[in-house]
């Protein structure tokens, strides 16, 4: 199965769901030449007063993950199907509504995405800690260029 076609699987279950919630593939299999570990990332975006139920229902679908940084505009889920996939509630125009934004930004700039390929680069035989400081960094860099907070 390839990328696309497991994030049309997922797309499809999560809007059966959920229905009102804006989906995107994002994070590196989403941007031709990106580096990747191989993942599929999934943003699913709703209005403030919808997170609870949209919560709920990836909790009945997905694995919750790191729910000690969840907040009331931010959730992760997982599921391995294929391949490890990472599910990303995030409320409308919330400082976290950003993955989308990211992900366009890397399309547009090869000059940052040759920057973000590099970071990849640095993050072989390097523990999890380092990779998500190193991340969060080059985020927060890219976003900061055009006005928005990184997470």
């Amino acid at each position: 199965m390839t990328i696309k076609e497991l994030f049309k699987k997922h797309k499809s279950m999560i809007e059966s769901h959920i229905p009102n919630a804006e989906i995107e593939h994002v994070g590196g299999t989403a941007i031709d030449c990106a580096k990747t570990k191989g993942d599929l990332d999934i943003s699913v975006c709703v209005e403030k007063d919808d997170f609870n139920f949209a919560q709920n229902k990836l909790h009945e679908l997905y694995i919750p993950k790191h729910s000690e940084i969840w907040s009331e505009s931010f959730s992760v889920f997982y599921y391995d199907d294929f391949m490890p996939i990472d599910i990303i509630l995030v409320v409308k125009k919330s400082k976290w509504d950003t993955f989308v934004i990211f992900r366009d930004i890397l399309k547009e700039n090869k000059n940052l995405l040759d920057e973000y390929n590099l970071l990849k680069d640095s993050f072989i035989g390097k523990d999890d800690i380092f990779q998500h400081e190193q991340k969060k960094r080059f985020y927060g860099k890219v976003l900061s260029g055009r006005g928005l907070e990184g997470y």
